[in-house]
Order: C-alpha cells, then structure tokens, then sequence
C-alpha cells in the first residue's frame, strides 16, 4: 500500500548565517497537518518541490495558455498555474488554446518535479519538524529547485508535501553508545537529530546515555552568528564534548578531518569505548575527507570492521 500524501505547514525559517558572503544556511521548522507521522534520527523527509511564480509565468505565456482556467483533474478543481507548481516544464504542442486538449492529457504530458530529500533535524517527539537547508545558487545565480522553494519561494504558513522515509540502517546506535557526531553545513541536520533523540531519552528517564562528542564545521567564527549560538546551546543542553572547524577562520581556517587528525588519541580512546560514528552532510567534499582521514589514521580494515558492527554510519547526500 502507497502510504499517504502528508502536508506540513512552514512556520518559521531562520538564517543562521546573516551578513555573510555566502550561500544562506537556513533551520527551517515545519508542523504536520493532520495527524504527526513517526521518524527517528536518521530518518529523512521527501520534499515535493514548486516552482516560483515567475518560471511558471513564462512558461505559460510561451504555450499561449491562462494560468487562471479552472481544471477538474483526478477529483480535484484548481487553477492551470496552480497544478503546474509542481511538474517538469517542457515545451510542448498542445495549440494556442486550451480547449484543444483535455486537462488529463495536459497535466499527463508534464511529469512531476522529482522529490528531493532532506535529513530530519529533529525527532517526532519534539512536536515539530525541523530541516537545516543550504540555499543553493547555480552559476547564473538562480536558486536551486528545492533549496528555492523551501529558503524562499514557499511563504511562511504555505503547506509543503512531504513524505517521511524511515532509514532503518541509520537506527542502529543504542542511547547508551556514546556517539562521535561529525558533520558540516547542512550536515548538521542529522546531528542536531541525534542529540535531539539522547535528549528525549534522557528527559523521559533512560538511564546511562553515552557521551556525546560533536565535530562540526562551518566557514565563519563570529559568536553572534544563530549557528554558533545554536552550537553553544547544543552544547549546554549534554553534549560531552564540542569541535569546531572554521573553513574561513583568519586565524586558524580548518575542516573537520582537521580536528580529528589533531584529535586523534581522543577519537580513539572514545572508539576503544564501545563508541559508533555517525557523518552527515555532503559527499563531496567533507564526506570524502573524512572518510580517508579515517582509513588513514585507523586503517581500513579498522574502518571497514566499524562498517560492519554498525559503528560507523554514513548519511551523505
């Protein structure tokens, strides 16, 4: 059985990097309509995208079409402009009036944009969804599909499709294994998600968490950024221990494989301890360097044997 189409409601987009030079990082949160699914750390939401108004607009205008004409398709009645939100928009020959072609084999030519997936940020429990999203621009300067819609097309209060997926193979570090979290950027999702789920834990009486030890990386230093005050207050609210990597640091720019090379007796008492590690953020880049710092300082059979005792899990997009 399909399982059903799920809306979430956006109720507040923050930027955690303002006055910065870069690319926007956004915590975005989000509250279910209707009855709130289940998702565990690890878990990632399928986003439906949308484009903005301006590209529908255009495509419009090129096939000669009102965006304002009702259609009835599958049961529904919406506008033109609004059931083309979310579809693939190519060219095609349906005439300069809409009249020529049936509303099933208009919206049947154009398929619907691809979901993109998000890590969660947050767990269930917490009562709100939460996703920390790049705001990516390509080199015309557009913005990306999902990272458009989600950091600035969809309007606070506007319903978002998106469907939870649950990753089993990222459920299998127990609350009582300490955990090295190590990310970047947007990665800090599936981080923020874990210290979410040991907090829960421990708030609700399980005893014995284990020590938390997060590695983040991020370009800029200032404190008064919402990123770094987010990671003060992670920090406040259990985690054991917390590094810092800063790529554009004047003083002292690094990344995250950095901290561990410099870390490395630590990194392995804290494996000698029964700890797992869990990386979350881009392949490219972060993902692969750590990984090879790992291989380098560990050994690959050390690394590959972490793989298989599901002490070492890689959520990497």
């Amino acid at each position: 059985m399909l399982p059903s189409t799920q809306y979430w409601r956006l109720s507040e987009r923050q930027v955690l990097n303002p006055n910065c030079d870069d690319e926007a990082l956004l915590l975005l949160t989000l509250h279910s309509i209707g009855p709130r699914p289940i998702w565990r750390a690890g878990d990632v939401i399928e986003i439906q995208p949308h484009h903005p108004e301006n590209v529908i607009d255009n495509w419009l205008d090129e096939n000669e079409l009102n965006g304002e004409t009702l259609l009835t398709y599958q049961g529904h009645q919406q506008s033109l402009k609004a059931w083309l939100a979310d579809r693939e928009l190519s060219k095609i020959n349906v005439g300069t009036k809409l009249s020529v072609v049936s509303p099933e084999d208009l919206l049947d030519k154009l398929p619907y944009l691809h979901k993109r997936s998000y890590s969660v940020a947050s767990v269930s429990e917490n009562g709100q969804l939460q996703l920390v999203v790049r705001l990516f621009k390509k080199d015309d300067q557009s913005l990306g599909l999902a990272s458009g819609f989600l950091g600035q097309y969809c309007k606070i209060g506007q319903l978002v499709q998106g469907q939870i997926k649950s990753i089993n193979h990222h459920h299998h570090i127990q609350q009582t294994q300490p955990i090295i979290l190590i990310g970047a950027g947007s990665g800090l999702a599936g981080l923020k998600a874990q210290i979410a789920a040991r907090n829960w834990a421990k708030q609700h009486g399980q005893q014995n968490i284990g020590d938390t030890w997060l590695i983040f990386g991020e370009r800029h230093s200032a404190a008064e950024l919402p990123i770094n005050r987010l990671l003060q207050d992670l920090k406040e609210q259990g985690i054991t221990k917390l590094s810092h990597a800063f790529s554009r640091d004047e003083q002292y720019p690094k990344y995250v494989q950095h901290i561990l090379i410099s870390e490395q007796a630590t990194l392995q008492q804290w494996l000698e301890n029964g700890a797992a590690i869990y990386v979350c953020g881009c392949l490219s880049g972060m993902g692969q360097s750590v990984h090879q710092t790992l291989i380098d300082m560990l050994g690959e059979a050390t690394v590959e044997s972490l793989q298989q005792q599901q002490r070492y899990i890689r959520d990497v997009y």
